[in-house]
């Protein structure tokens, strides 16, 4: 467990970026990652606070406007009381085909 936010997981050698993307077979030269996080509900504004935030960051706001990024996966969490926010960048074209989720249980 780590306090606050980091781009490496702990025990890894890469960016946790790097290795989703990898790990969900998307080809790539480039990659990068904002990530964000509010204490608190409500969120309702949430989504606003983390543009202008990563807007003001030199390094966020170059993944936002980077010529390099042509693809971007958003996703959203809320845990204890806290919602999280990432963007994960990538100048791929390439759409990797989707899996279907892992059942659990015996097959029949």
């Amino acid at each position: 467990m780590t306090d606050g936010l980091t781009h490496i997981r702990p025990g890894a050698q890469e960016f946790a970026a790097t290795q989703l993307l990898r790990q969900n077979g998307i080809a790539f030269a480039w990659d990068g990652e904002n990530i964000y996080w509010q204490g608190g509900p409500p969120f309702d504004d949430a989504v606003n606070a983390a543009e202008a935030w990563w807007m003001t960051s030199p390094e966020h706001r170059a993944n936002i406007l980077g010529p390099h990024f042509r693809q971007v996966g958003i996703g959203t969490a809320i845990d204890g009381g806290k919602i999280y926010i990432a963007a994960v960048f990538a100048d791929s074209a390439i759409t990797p085909t989707p899996s279907l989720p892992r059942q659990r249980g015996r097959a029949n």
